[in-house]
């Protein structure tokens, strides 16, 4: 018990001190525009030590403490990203490899337990906008990670809960698992499409999640699929028995476009 008080006590210490470095990095580069301190990729580092491990803690404990803890990092992750593209050494990209895999791994977990849906929409977004900081890096050092987009869209298409995680939409802290495993999916295809192969078990996920709305997780969906057909990703098997399904999809979002506007629900998004 006094072991778990002080480990909290330690963790709780280290996200205060993270926060205050990024304050200080804030504050020092917007009076010297033209230096960069080494404050943010230290901070950067840090949490991805400590996320993977925290991470495997909530899910054996599943208290509101250690959501809280997980909840803390991911907003340092977040807060001090910039500073990723300034990681240059292999053990560094090691470290960080191995955070983007753990926020993979739980960040799919069953939606059906006890940890909050803001959590697991929270580890699949900080794997997205790492991938959106590396993909516009002009730091080639970065680029040098072992985890490819494609890599992540294959782990993730594999992920024994990827099913459960695509119905995982109900809203918890304005996040959703199931919105942002999609967009995950839309960034990974958006970098590296041409390495990327979908099955009729995806497509059928996909489509039975959908319900033709015009807003939302539907119109990502409805981005994904056209990605999919577009960038010729779809599996030999798959890529002569989708044109119906498709057009079944095209034919829904402009019947409920039609319905809208005809109940005066006026001009929707796509």
């Amino acid at each position: 018990m006094f072991a778990d008080v002080k480990s909290t006590r330690r963790l709780e210490h280290d996200i205060g001190t993270m926060k205050l470095a990024i304050e200080v990095d804030s504050r020092l580069t917007s009076s010297f525009a033209d230096q960069k301190t080494q404050l943010l990729p230290h901070v950067f580092l840090s949490c991805c030590r400590l996320i993977p491990k925290h991470l495997k803690r909530l899910t054996r404990s599943k208290k509101d403490i250690d959501t809280r803890h997980v909840d803390g990092l991911l907003l340092v992750y977040f807060s001090s990203l910039d500073g990723a593209p300034r990681l240059q050494s292999q053990d560094e990209i090691n470290v960080i490899d191995g955070c983007i895999v753990s926020c993979l791994k739980y960040g799919m977990m069953d939606p059906a337990g006890s940890v909050p849906g803001s959590t697991l929409g929270g580890c699949l977004k900080a794997i997205r906008v790492f991938l959106k900081v590396r993909a516009e890096s002009t730091q080639p050092q970065l680029g040098s990670s072992d985890l490819s987009a494609a890599q992540l869209h294959a782990m993730a298409l594999s992920h024994s809960h990827f099913r459960s995680a695509l119905g995982g939409g109900e809203v918890s802290g304005g996040v959703t698992q199931q919105a942002e495993l999609v967009k995950l999916l839309l960034c990974t295809i958006s970098i590296d499409f041409d390495r990327i192969r979908v099955d009729e078990k995806t497509l059928s996920a996909l489509f039975s999640v959908y319900s033709a709305g015009t807003k939302g997780v539907d119109q990502s969906i409805r981005r994904l699929l056209f990605c999919y057909e577009q960038n010729g990703c779809l599996a030999n098997e798959v890529s002569h028995n989708t044109s119906v399904i498709f057009e079944f999809i095209n034919l829904a979002f402009i019947a409920v476009v039609f319905e809208r506007s005809a109940l005066g629900g006026g001009s929707s998004e796509f």
